[in-house]
């Protein structure tokens, strides 16, 4: 969550010029610089993503096809007297 959090909320910018990746870690402290971020580890980060999204569609594809049971946890209750 961590990572996809940081994805999401940091600042991202690419410069046409130099033609780089720059990232600014954004969490309400003041004056963070951008650094740079390499195009392997943005691919790769990609990449991730992409497994990720596809492993959470497959598992909720078989729980909609063979929902998870649970036993019933729910205590009677009984009427004293």
């Amino acid at each position: 969550m961590r990572e996809r959090h940081r994805v999401i909320h940091d600042e991202w910018n690419y410069s046409d010029t130099e033609q780089k990746v720059t990232r600014r870690l954004i969490n309400g402290h003041h004056g963070r610089t951008r650094v740079p971020f390499p195009i392997t580890e943005l691919t790769a980060l990609i990449h991730r993503m992409r497994v990720l999204i596809d492993d959470a569609y497959d598992l909720a594809q078989r729980f909609r096809e063979h929902p998870p049971l649970m036993a019933n946890m729910r205590r009677r209750r009984t009427n004293a007297g």
